[in-house]
């Protein structure tokens, strides 16, 4: 399954910002074990990257960004 996720769930789990932080944090866990792919838009990207960095610095907001960067090929899309 490919479950699209939307920022304020990324910011979520990155945040951890609570109440919300749990079910984000499932999510997170069920796409790295494989259970589900998670995707998310360019924009999202630009605007995770951005209110991080505002929240914390810019080494910190590279680095959430970083490891999750993997474009869904077309080969993912069937």
């Amino acid at each position: 399954m490919i479950v699209l996720l939307d920022t304020n769930i990324l910011m979520d789990a990155l945040q951890e910002r609570q109440p919300f932080d749990v079910s984000a944090k499932a999510i997170m866990r069920k796409a790295h074990n494989k259970e589900i792919m998670c995707c998310f838009t360019a924009n999202a990207a630009t605007d995770i990257f951005y209110l991080y960095k505002k929240a914390r610095d810019l080494r910190s907001a590279q680095s959430a960004l970083d490891y999750r960067r993997t474009p869904l090929t077309k080969n993912q899309r069937s």
